[in-house]
């Protein structure tokens, strides 16, 4: 608490100790108002009772019963005027000192996780850092704001009563205070019962947290996984979790404040109206590679997630042997595609658990030979607890081309009809490249295949390749026709390989020549 005091807000303890000051002072003038009642209710119905106020001089005090009555009245008002003054004082100061120490200490505890080694954050998930960032932060405000001056408010009531009670009648005082050490001894336990109570309701803050983080990063892959069941058993696992603790805390708390209270075509357009797609038609025969290809924003990635209804077309209607899209159950349809997307997202846990995400039947056997297919049991062997590594959030443990496999592999394991791959390769360098074509090329045998891709080496084998151009189809046929006919395509190819320079965003081409400046021929 000292080191608190020291470290955070010393420019601002003076708002510290006003509002401090201010919370004694509004619980000392709240005890008035019974205590002034007490007295004229005695003084007025008891003869024999005398009219007089503890700490009050005599001769402040009207002789006459009337009198009395007037100097109770105001003198209870002047404690209510006063008290409602503290209590602004004490909100104010409290609440600005705590705000600033709360700012200073999360400011603080940010820069510090960024001095950290990355490792840290390796084994650290993302709702757990933000959990110490909001929760942890915002409860020491709480306690600097109303706990801390709670406390204190409570001594001080203690003591101001025991005062009280000596001065009028000590034999009272000591029979009434006799539960002041039961109390203390019930505080003191108390306060160890209930601290591992909240140690484990912040762990459950933070593990509700870091669930709903994945969930709502990872919201693509549950989608094209159909675990939507699955992952809302896990949120109300999580969050019964959250609730049960929260609830043995409040309950114990319960138990403690009142013994405390004793003294106080296709065509689509996002949102905005833009159209992506237009017009757009194309067929996709049983077991044929089919690739979608074009310049950078040409809506490729949008036609895939047409496919499996990640979003619904605008006009004309997509459709699976016949069936339009929007016409079966979404697990129906999700169910029969694979999809392996350009971001890659693993959600934290074990490579086993990734794996069998969306396959939770799948035998042993089956998840290694999905990795095996996927060119990723190799070194998922190496790993240092095989499928039983922890990869960490996003699988930050592992390089972009083992992810860009196990994702291959997750695919592969539900054994789908359809297999949907968007730009599978965009972010590998060479090497995996090769890998991933390899195993691709195993999966791909005899299986219905969308391949989005920028990198046109990886289609050139495709049974089709539809050219996409501002949301339009502008070309469609197999790689060499394409190259023949001259267009876009071999415009893109042409760029690839390295026999023009033609940015195939902008359509614009680059062409060098040597002029003769003055005085050449």
């Amino acid at each position: 608490m000292v080191r608190l005091f020291r470290t955070y807000g010393r420019a601002d303890l003076p708002w510290f100790v006003v509002g401090l000051v201010a919370s004694v002072l509004g619980r000392l003038v709240g005890l008035l108002p019974p205590l002034v009642l007490g007295v004229a209710i005695d003084a007025t119905f008891n003869d024999n009772a005398p009219y007089r106020l503890p700490f009050v001089p005599a001769a402040w005090i009207p002789a006459d019963a009337l009198g009395q009555v007037w100097f109770s009245v105001g003198a209870i008002l002047v404690a209510l005027t006063l008290g409602v003054a503290f209590s602004f004082v004490t909100g104010v100061g409290l609440s600005t000192y705590s705000n600033r120490v709360q700012h200073a200490v999360r400011v603080e505890m940010y820069a510090t996780m960024q001095r950290l080694d990355t490792a840290f954050f390796d084994d650290k998930q993302t709702g757990q850092v933000m959990s110490v960032l909001n929760n942890d932060v915002r409860n020491l405000r709480s306690f600097l704001d109303s706990t801390l001056s709670g406390g204190i408010q409570l001594v001080v009531s203690v003591v101001a009563i025991a005062a009280v009670l000596f001065s009028l009648n000590p034999g009272l005082a000591l029979v009434t205070l006799v539960a002041v050490p039961l109390l203390t001894a019930f505080t003191v336990w108390f306060r160890y019962t209930i601290r591992p109570m909240y140690r484990a309701l912040r762990e459950s803050v933070g593990a509700l947290n870091t669930r709903l983080e994945n969930n709502i990063s990872g919201m693509e892959v549950i989608k094209t996984s159909t675990t939507e069941s699955y992952e809302e058993a896990r949120i109300e696992e999580a969050s019964r979790e959250y609730y049960d603790r929260t609830l043995s805390v409040v309950k114990l708390d319960s138990v403690y404040q009142p013994s405390m209270e004793l003294l106080v075509g296709v065509s689509f357009a996002y949102d905005d109206g833009r159209p992506v797609l237009r017009d757009v038609s194309f067929v996709a025969e049983p077991g044929q590679m089919l690739a979608l290809v074009g310049p950078t924003g040409a809506g490729k990635s949008t036609a895939a997630k047409l496919l499996m209804r990640l979003y619904d077309v605008t006009e004309g209607a997509v459709r699976v042997d016949g069936y339009d899209v929007r016409d079966v159950t979404l697990d129906s349809l999700r169910g029969a595609i694979g999809y392996v997307s350009q971001d890659v997202y693993l959600f934290d846990g074990t490579v086993r658990e990734n794996l069998l995400y969306g396959a939770f039947d799948a035998t042993e056997a089956e998840m290694v030979a999905a990795a095996e297919a996927a060119e990723a049991h190799e070194f998922v062997s190496d790993l240092p607890n095989g499928y039983d590594t922890r990869i960490g959030e996003r699988g930050v443990k592992l390089s972009g081309g083992q992810r860009q496999r196990l994702s291959i592999a997750r695919a592969t394991l539900r054994d789908p009809a359809i297999l949907v791959l968007d730009e599978a390769t965009s972010a590998v360098d060479t090497e995996t490249e090769r890998l991933i074509k390899r195993a691709l090329d195993r999966l791909t045998a005899d299986r219905t295949t969308l391949v989005i891709a920028h990198r046109l080496s990886t289609v050139r084998d495709a049974d089709r390749i539809v050219v996409l151009e501002d949301g339009r189809v502008v070309e469609d046929g197999t790689h060499d026709a394409l190259v023949d006919d001259g267009g876009l395509y071999a415009t893109l190819w042409n760029v690839q390989a390295g026999e023009s320079e033609r940015t195939p965003e902008t359509g614009a081409r680059l062409e060098t020549r040597a002029e003769p400046t003055d005085g050449e021929n």
